[in-house]
């Protein structure tokens, strides 16, 4: 991260990657946030609303090299998350922003940018984390945060990180080095998924609702004969089951239903199969795990 900033040649900034910290309130997350900010030169801004869709001015996104977002006001409907997902591919892997402010003509420039965003680690709130598919994995750092020993005024813990932070950039530029194991080509060094926050992922993610809902639906009295059924056919029987609320958020859209099951079929093939005759595709009524 330094190594680019310092460089000021965009052409040879290496891709990066989303840092997410999850953690219990009040443990320190937003206080490290501030110590990137920083680091990198003392600027942030918030780019949430842009990166999800729902603002189309991002001057001060731009004039910033620490994005740095808090789950305070993030949105958890299965749209925003892919939205957030599609913008942290974009943003780690490319240096050029169009900027856009509000009443002036959008250009493009090369932008330095480092992304964060905190979380807290219940359901309510990581869920505003965007899928981690094949395409976004490793472009994001997960860490599981604790509260750490220190002083019990905040003021002076942050002037005491301040007064190391000149001799940690030193460090950091000029005499650690990132152990061999742990580097890669196209990111500087290689991803890291806290296992504690993927097993809480894992019980939110859409898809896995969605496998909830076909065992709790279709499966509710034992497994039943298989058939084969279009999407929009299991999507009626899974609205119209004992698990509709619940489902209804998830296929919010024409193809929800047909993703979700193609999602479920890449992770358990064995079980959710589909065939394709005259343009219609249908899925072999998928089997309930056995018990």
């Amino acid at each position: 991260m330094l190594d680019d900033l310092y460089r000021l040649t965009p052409s040879a900034w290496r891709h990066h990657q989303f840092i997410a910290l999850v953690g219990k309130p009040n443990c320190g997350k937003s206080f490290f946030q501030g110590l990137i900010s920083l680091l990198v030169g003392g600027r942030s801004a918030d780019p949430y609303l842009s990166m999800v869709g729902k603002s189309n001015f991002n001057e001060e996104i731009a004039e910033s090299e620490h994005l740095m977002m808090e789950d305070k006001h993030a949105l958890r409907d299965s749209k925003s998350r892919a939205a957030f997902g599609t913008a942290i591919k974009q943003l780690t892997v490319t240096s050029q922003t169009a900027i856009h402010g509000k009443g002036k003509k959008m250009f493009s420039a090369p932008a330095f940018r480092r992304l964060s965003f905190s979380v807290n680690e219940d359901a309510d709130y990581i869920t505003a984390l965007p899928m981690l598919d094949d395409s976004i994995g490793d472009k994001v750092m997960l860490f599981k945060c604790a509260k750490a020993h220190m002083l019990p005024e905040w003021t002076e813990n942050k002037a005491r990180f301040n007064r190391e932070l000149p001799a940690f950039t030193h460090h950091l530029l000029h005499e650690f080095k990132i152990p061999e194991a742990l580097r890669h080509d196209r990111f500087g060094v290689v991803h890291y998924h806290s296992p504690e926050v993927v097993e809480l992922l894992q019980q939110f993610e859409p898809h896995i609702r969605f496998r909830e809902a076909l065992d709790g639906t279709l499966f509710r009295d034992g497994d039943e004969p298989v058939t084969r059924k279009t999407a929009a056919e299991i999507q009626a029987e899974l609205i119209n089951g004992p698990f509709g609320q619940y489902v209804r958020p998830l296929v919010s859209y024409p193809t929800a239903c047909g993703q979700l099951l193609a999602k479920c079929q890449k992770e358990d093939p064995e079980r959710f199969k589909d065939t394709k005759s005259k343009g219609i595709r249908r899925w072999t009524n998928p089997r309930a795990s056995r018990r």
